[in-house]
């Protein structure tokens, strides 16, 4: 790549950081191997290079590029071998005490709190020991008083972040880790944190980062409420704790969410102020970069080196530097600059989703906009003079949008499972008004310095500019065509897409004709491949980690999709919205053709309400049990709003439409069941217990049925014989008896628990009667979510966590 020599240097480090990841992680013994072998090949390229070997020199150090990014991960993972590390005392069964200090200012939430500790000291009820490693402490208050730098002593839970529990959900441990976070410690109320004296961390952040940043929100909460002060605070110094969810997903689903991280935009805005200040100030060339790169320091510290700013600020810093030093510069040397000084920080980043989105849609804008301008002027520019005012400023602005979402269309669609649609007019709309928005926020802030009154007048215009905003993009959110779902992407999407996307300007030339059919050849022939590795006719059932309750999901040979119970649902956590939903959009699932609620327990039913609303649900079925609870008459409310059947079973139905596998309904009968009034044997007696039958294979799934249910169930006799259990009300001493067990005789017992759950579930008794059946057993709390597949001949108990995939894999991903 000749002008732009950062660029093979990025790609071979990048490669080489994936190489650490999915190759060399946990080996260690690699890591003095690596760092030889990379000293030797720049030491040898070195040598070429004096010999005049170009080629060779050039080989020879994207070699060891790769190698070095490669030992760059190994080194970033190899912090937790040390056995000081806080890592080793976590998991623990009873309250620690932590001493340590605040290293960020708290990320305020609904109801909590966040802070990034860095540990000093663990106090467990057998040993005090020295340890070190980062801990997100999280306490319940409304305001936390907590502040950069404060020593502190608290007292709860220290456990290691929820990693990915499920297929397509949110792994929240990889994402801290990436922050270099590696325990969480949980605390009731602010009762639970104790100061120390004396004060610690960088004077520069606790006497000028931290204040200033203090200053601005102090500023932001002074001068506007609500929504609007929350939103704007996520615009200047990134706090997005406050915003709420609803008006996150609004945001994304208009296809401008991206407009709530900081990143070259409000870089953008930074330097234009800096730039206007030094004008006027006259200050000398020198003075006045040096002045522009303090502030992009500053700015960086406030923001608290995400990478979108990071990125931003590295390429204005090259560009810069470039321009005073009267050499000409490369947007793409500039990216992999950054790039490159972003994974040496911080190898985890490359993973990072926001990362990826933030560099795709550079590379995006600086390829593609001129080409999609010049493509659309001739169509667009019909009806309007070329010098009007669309010509000039929609015109490019228009191109610009298109070409970031061209190139992060398959990124978009596998994180996020949807494609924005409005996004387009959206962001002509959005991104002007942000950057208005960004530019008054800063000037209220400078305004408040020198008087209140002409700062409130900024801010008064801000409010409307933000009111503005945030109902338009509401309404644009909520309209039927804003975005559509979309099957994740799998690797060979991805990679024809983006080779498509590089070959299409040049198809008129004959080489690359040439070129793009021999890619396309190789694309359709290793689409083939992967048919031949997908398997055929599989029925398909997940038992769903959702924490203290239940959501098993299946999908039928013939296509059609039924999910059982769907998690539990507070205030704080809804198990339909944070791991149901990302986990049917991973799988493509469209619409549940039946929705089964076992019984009336808010951890069975929980997180139905927010799935109605989010996909289409041919049908509720239920046993027809009556209960009080607000939570399940919002549930009934929106399913008659939305005219969902709701269907009641009984024992001895059988469930059509499932063929070639059959459904069997095997309680509740009609006497455990009351329309009005408590049951008489509980509710968790009423739940529907289900019989799935595929060839050879059966599952029998039994919600929170206890001893007198198993008891009625018995009737059926050798029917009840299943290889898969769902074993009943999480493993509890009421349920699982000898009797129903030896009946069922299963060889796999699943038990959907959560972890550290206050019932101390499963229970021993129970554990030890499966035990003794000889059942093998897999633990929601422990391993995750179960996913079996069966061809009708045999169960398959399926690996889906990350590893390194097989050819199959690969090609039918």
């Amino acid at each position: 790549m000749r002008g732009k020599p950062a660029a093979p240097c990025c790609i071979s480090f990048c490669i080489g950081v994936a190489i650490g990841r999915y190759l060399l992680e946990g080996h260690v013994p690699f890591q003095a191997t690596f760092l030889v072998v990379a000293f030797l090949l720049v030491g040898a390229a070195i040598a070429a290079l004096l010999w005049q070997r170009r080629p060779l020199t050039t080989f020879l150090l994207l070699v060891g590029l790769t190698l070095a990014g490669a030992l760059r991960y190994l080194l970033a993972t190899a912090v937790t071998h040390d056995p000081r590390h806080i890592v080793h005392y976590a998991e623990q069964e009873v309250p620690v005490v932590l001493r340590g200090v605040a290293i960020t200012s708290p990320d305020q939430r609904p109801g909590r709190a966040l802070v990034t500790l860095r540990a000093g000291q663990v106090v467990l009820p057998a040993q005090t020991a020295d340890v070190r490693g980062k801990v997100l402490l999280s306490v319940r208050t409304d305001r936390c008083p907590i502040r950069y730098g404060d020593s502190l002593q608290v007292e709860g839970f220290l456990r290691l972040p929820r990693d990915q529990r499920n297929p397509g959900e949110f792994d929240h441990r990889e994402y801290l880790r990436a922050r270099g976070v590696y325990a969480t410690i949980s605390c009731r109320d602010m009762e639970c944190v104790h100061y120390v004296e004396g004060s610690h961390g960088c004077w520069l952040l606790a006497k000028v980062v931290y204040p200033l940043r203090e200053r601005i929100t102090r500023t932001i909460d002074r001068s506007l409420q609500g929504e609007q002060a929350s939103f704007l605070k996520g615009l200047l110094v990134g706090e997005r704790g406050e915003i709420p969810a609803e008006l996150r997903q609004a945001f994304a689903n208009t296809g401008v969410v991206h407009v709530l991280a900081v990143s070259g935009l409000h870089v953008g805005f930074v330097l234009l102020i800096v730039s206007s200040l030094c004008s006027v100030l006259r200050m000398p060339s020198g003075v006045r970069l040096a002045a522009t790169y303090a502030v992009l320091v500053l700015f960086v510290l406030i923001t608290e080196a995400r990478p979108p700013v990071v990125r931003a600020s590295i390429m204005a810093a090259v560009l810069l530097g470039s321009a005073a030093l009267h050499r000409r510069s490369n947007v793409y040397n500039s990216l992999a600059v950054a790039g490159l000084v972003v994974l040496l920080i911080n190898p985890f980043e490359l993973f990072q989703a926001g990362c990826q989105l933030s560099f795709a849609a550079v590379v995006s804008i600086v390829s593609l906009h001129r080409l999609v301008q010049s493509s659309m002027a001739p169509v667009l520019m019909r009806a309007v003079e070329r010098d009007s005012l669309f010509g000039t400023s929609v015109l490019p602005l228009l191109s610009v949008s298109l070409a970031a979402q061209l190139g992060t269309l398959p990124l978009t669609a596998y994180y996020f499972g949807r494609v924005p649609i409005v996004s387009l007019v959206a962001n002509l709309l959005v991104v002007p008004t942000v950057g208005m928005i960004v530019a008054l926020g800063y000037t209220t802030v400078i305004a408040s310095l020198l008087s209140w009154q002409v700062a409130k007048l900024f801010a008064a215009s801000n409010w409307l500019l933000l009111t503005a905003l945030i109902r338009g993009v509401e309404w644009m959110g909520d309209l039927p065509f804003a975005s559509v779902s979309y099957v994740r992407p799998r690797l060979l999407h991805a990679v024809a897409y983006y080779g498509l996307l590089v070959c299409t300007p040049h198809l008129r030339e004959a080489r690359w004709r040439l070129r793009t059919l021999v890619f396309v050849s190789l694309l359709a022939t290793a689409a083939l491949l992967g048919d031949a590795f997908r398997p055929r006719a599989m029925l398909e059932a997940t038992v769903l980690d959702v924490g203290q309750g239940d959501a098993i999901f299946v999908r039928f040979p013939n296509g059609r999709c039924l999910l059982l119970d769907a998690g539990p649902a507070d205030s704080t956590y809804d198990a339909g919205r944070h791991v149901v939903e990302p986990f049917l959009r991973y799988r493509g699932v469209r619409r549940l053709d039946a929705l089964v609620i076992t019984h009336p327990h808010n951890d069975h039913y929980g997180g139905a309400t927010h799935l109605l609303r989010s996909l289409p649900v041919g049908e509720i079925l239920a046993p027809g049990q009556t209960q009080d609870e607000p939570l399940y008459l919002t549930l009934c409310r929106v399913a008659d709003s939305l005219a969902v059947p709701w269907r009641v079973v009984h024992a001895g139905e059988e469930l059509l439409g499932f063929d070639p596998a059959a459904l069997f309904v095997l309680h509740p009968p009609p006497q455990f069941v009351r329309q009005e009034g408590a049951p008489p044997y509980g509710l968790n007696n009423t739940s529907v217990v289900l019989l799935l039958v595929y060839g050879r294979t059966r599952l029998l799934l039994t919600g929170d049925a206890e001893s007198e249910a198993e008891q009625a169930i018995l009737r059926f006799g050798p029917l009840l014989r299943s290889q898969v259990l769902k074993v009943g009300h999480h493993g509890s001493r009421t349920s699982s008896g000898e009797t129903f067990l030896a009946e069922v005789a299963p060889e796999l017992a699943v038990i959907s628990v959560g972890a550290w759950n206050p019932h101390g579930l499963p229970s021993p008794e129970a554990l030890a009667r499966l035990a003794k059946q000889g059942a093998r057993l897999w633990r929601t709390d422990r391993q995750g979510a179960a996913v079996l597949r069966s061809n009708g001949q045999q169960w398959h108990l399926i690996r889906w966590k990350r590893r390194v995939p097989t050819l199959g894999e690969l090609l039918s991903w």
